[in-house]
């Protein structure tokens, strides 16, 4: 980019993980990645996905935890640029009432909530940083997805929202999880481009966005809304936040089918 992006924000799945006994491994992954980050030659700051918080079973792990604090940092985190406040929070824990692993024969998918402590620490970073222009959170489950399985569990979307309610300069709430571009906005036909935040409608809501086309194969197929590697890129002008969304050129790695597998540029 010209100029350089100040910083990225990364929605997590950093490295493959699932395997907390093999801790060798796990840094490995985490060197690997790191190295390739460091090719940026700006800030990379990611938010903790279930990749890197989970085990093969797809539960928390004390293990995969500890090797995340480890080799990358803790896993909340937050921090002021300019007149705007970026937070990451961790989004990998069991949902209240459920159990880990799931007793059933279907594939368990990986579970996503937002613990009390974690809300609360949310609530005293947000009453800090009030006179802040922008607000922008970012999380791996969705809080809002395109499929109600692959987002957070419905009472920490409920406490979430109930929070972020309080909050005007809450503008954007960013998650991965789907390999996909989703924009929940009423209207937004999945896939508009995500518009600023009005500033002159108190009661609106913070925007939530899934940006997870960062590389891993795509969600669905091609007429799948939003089946395309992209990245999001938000310019800070004072008052004034505004996402551009990036469509990026290539070819799904794991599709046989795609027309790049088949000796066409």
């Amino acid at each position: 980019m010209n100029p350089p992006a100040a910083f990225v924000l990364w929605t997590g799945d950093t490295i493959s993980g699932k395997q907390p006994n093999k801790p060798d491994i796990m840094r490995e992954q985490y060197k690997e990645f790191l190295g390739i980050a460091a090719t940026a030659g700006v800030p990379v700051f990611n938010a903790p996905g279930n990749h890197e918080m989970n085990d093969k079973e797809n539960c928390p792990s004390k293990k995969m935890s500890k090797l995340y604090e480890e080799n990358m940092s803790q896993t909340y985190g937050a921090f002021t640029y300019g007149n705007s406040r970026f937070i990451s929070i961790n989004s990998e824990h069991i949902p209240e009432d459920s159990k880990c692993p799931a007793s059933t024969d279907e594939k368990n998918e990986a579970p996503g909530a937002i613990t009390a402590k974690t809300l609360r620490l949310l609530e005293e970073d947000l009453d800090a940083n009030q006179d802040k222009a922008h607000v922008v959170i970012f999380m791996h489950h969705p809080v809002e997805p395109y499929k109600e399985k692959d987002g957070l569990d419905s009472k920490s979307v409920k406490r979430l929202k109930k929070l972020l309610k309080n909050y005007e300069n809450v503008s954007y709430v960013v998650s991965g999880h789907e390999h996909m571009y989703y924009n929940s906005q009423p209207g937004a036909n999945g896939i508009e481009n995500p518009p600023p935040p009005s500033r002159t409608d108190p009661m609106q809501p913070p925007y939530y966005l899934v940006s997870g086309g960062g590389g891993a194969p795509l969600k669905g197929d091609e007429d799948t809304p939003g089946h395309f590697f992209h990245y999001l890129v938000f310019n800070v002008n004072g008052n004034t936040i505004s996402p551009t969304l990036i469509k990026v050129d290539s070819c799904d790695p794991c599709d046989e089918n795609d027309k790049c597998h088949n000796g066409q540029e």
